[in-house]
């Protein structure tokens, strides 16, 4: 069979000045995808500095596997051309590799165009609809969708910044649209978190304390997009993913995950641990609460989901119809599979093979950049899964993420143990807080 993935990014990194370094490597992975499923062909159809799919070095496009193809688009190529390109190569089945974008996150939006156009073209593709991208691309449709479906989800408040500014370029007595704002966050309970409706990864998510504090955050010139105002809700920090298509769906237990000062999620200090299963968590409801999800958005491919466990009870904080940065901790640390594979056996149909049983125990954490000569031992270490070690450079800004992925274990101690061995093993690269956070999981 031919199988093309095709992946979409739409904020262009610049590679001279960015440095990206994976283990195991982009070309290890598609080599192993190739031995996993030896009677099929692969293409990889991307753009030319897609780095969640290539190698790179020196800034260039670095070694590539030579047992798949590689076919590349320009970077301003609309989703027409896309379609055309993919459609000439009369592949048996196409499949939609969504990474997140920075800051604005919708290029899975675009890869959701591709897939339709494909299939109304007679070419089977795997890849969310249109219809689940938008509602999941904005944060306000999101929180609409759940809380139709029965979801818990907490109170929360949509700022549409045109109407919410209106009185700037047109001449009113007064701004009645934002009098309602006012009126209705007044109701809400304190501390409230201000978050960008379309922004990745919690960029430029805020947090006020009290009614006056909001309105000082949505009043200030800083302010300039659609934005909700959500309570802030005590509880548990957890993420987890949806894999699969067409019906048949693996939903990964969720991992702990740390959260900042502020009580938030932050995707690039985050510690990653789990699974969690204590049924205390009530875990099994919650899988069959996320399959109800997938099932009514007919899901085809990864979704990621934000949890919140408060008085016993699940709350759903965001979804990300995409690949995440968990998606790697649970494939190459959990599931021993890359990404890649999680994809491919989700279109294929073979991702229900893991099951809770199966999944082993991860630790995801961050450290700072190591040099090549250390990453190299710590790669060789037998626990580590994964390491990442990236600064890339977008839009006049460095993102930097470096972390580290202990996995395979058939225990949360088993975990714990390898973790201490590897602290004492490569002293100075753990941070304290990663050992007495995990150690406090336990």
């Amino acid at each position: 069979m031919k199988i093309i993935l095709y992946s979409i990014t739409t904020i262009i990194p610049d590679h001279s000045k960015s440095s990206l370094c994976f283990y195991p490597s982009r070309k290890e992975c598609w080599d192993k995808l190739t031995e996993d499923y030896p009677n099929h062909q692969f293409i990889i159809v991307c753009d030319k500095y897609n780095e969640h799919v290539l190698d790179f070095k020196d800034g260039q496009i670095g070694d590539i596997s030579h047992k798949v193809s590689y076919k590349y688009f320009p970077v301003d190529a609309e989703a027409t051309e896309i379609v055309e390109m993919i459609s000439d190569m009369k592949a048996d089945l196409v499949i939609a590799y969504s990474p997140p974008d920075i800051p604005v996150d919708w290029g899975y939006i675009k890869a959701s165009i591709i897939a339709e156009q494909l299939n109304n073209l007679g070419i089977k593709a795997i890849c969310h609809s249109i219809d689940t991208s938008i509602t999941f691309a904005d944060k306000w449709r999101t929180h609409c969708a759940l809380k139709e479906l029965g979801f818990n989800v907490t109170p929360a408040v949509y700022v549409h910044n045109n109407f919410f500014n209106l009185h700037k370029t047109l001449e009113f007595s007064v701004n009645a649209y934002r009098e309602y704002i006012f009126f209705c966050i007044k109701q809400l309970n304190y501390p409230v978190l201000i978050k960008n409706t379309f922004y990745c990864a919690s960029i430029g998510m805020k947090k006020a304390n009290n009614y006056n504090e909001a309105v000082e955050i949505l009043t200030s010139m800083e302010n300039d997009t659609d934005v909700l105002v959500e309570e802030y809700l005590q509880g548990e920090h957890f993420g987890t993913e949806i894999h699969g298509a067409l019906g048949k769906y693996n939903i990964i237990p969720p991992l702990k995950l740390s959260v900042n000062d502020d009580g938030v999620v932050d995707p690039f200090k985050s510690i990653k641990f789990g699974p969690v299963l204590n049924q205390e968590y009530k875990i099994l409801e919650l899988q069959d609460l996320l399959r109800k999800l997938a099932e009514t958005y007919k899901f085809e491919g990864t979704a990621q989901i934000d949890l919140i466990f408060s008085n016993g009870k699940w709350y759903i904080v965001d979804i990300n119809p995409r690949l995440s940065y968990m998606t790697d901790t649970i494939g190459f640390a959990m599931q021993q599979r890359s990404s890649y594979k999680v994809y491919v056996d989700s279109a294929l149909g073979t991702t229900e093979e893991f099951t809770n049983a199966k999944i082993k125990y991860a630790i995801n954490f961050k450290v700072k950049k190591l040099e090549i000569d250390l990453l190299d031992k710590v790669n060789a270490y037998p626990g580590i899964c994964q390491s990442k070690m990236t600064n890339t450079f977008r839009q006049g800004n460095f993102n930097e993420l470096n972390d580290l992925v202990l996995g395979g274990y058939d225990s949360k101690e088993e975990a714990y143990d390898d973790l201490m061995n590897f602290d004492k093993l490569f002293p100075e690269i753990v941070p304290s807080h990663v050992i007495s956070t995990v150690s406090k999981w336990l």
